[in-house]
């Protein structure tokens, strides 16, 4: 089965050509470095079994959190965390946009201002 690092081997090259005046340096940084992650490219480290002396070279991980091999364990901690602090009710999430102005007011009055939103009452359909 491909792996991403793999996916973005091949594809990556072409894409960022493509999409050269849009992609940012931050983007960038993480696909080199996923594209390179245990390749070899960033150094490798040389083991030897001692038992029976067989030789076994492996490529050095980027460590970068979004590559799916270096991040994979602390983003399946971070779920984890996330899942614990969750009431145990069903539950959804609801979002709603407001107009540029109102949104303004509400960022430097948060706590008043959601409170109105949650308060107001809606007219009912006659």
């Amino acid at each position: 089965m491909p792996t991403v690092a793999e996916a973005l081997r091949q594809f990556a090259p072409a894409y960022l050509q493509q999409h050269a005046d849009s992609i940012s340096v931050a983007e960038d940084k993480v696909l080199g470095a996923i594209t390179r992650c245990r390749t070899g490219a960033l150094g490798g480290v040389h083991y030897q079994c001692g038992g029976c002396g067989s030789d076994h070279w492996v490529g050095r991980s980027c460590g970068n959190r979004h590559c799916p091999n270096c991040g994979h364990q602390r983003t399946q901690a971070w779920i984890e965390t996330q899942a614990a602090k969750l009431m145990p009710v069903h539950h959804f999430l609801v979002t709603f946009t407001v107009p540029r102005e109102v949104g303004l007011v509400l960022r430097v009055h948060q706590r008043d201002g959601y409170r109105c939103l949650f308060d107001v009452e809606l007219p009912t359909k006659s």
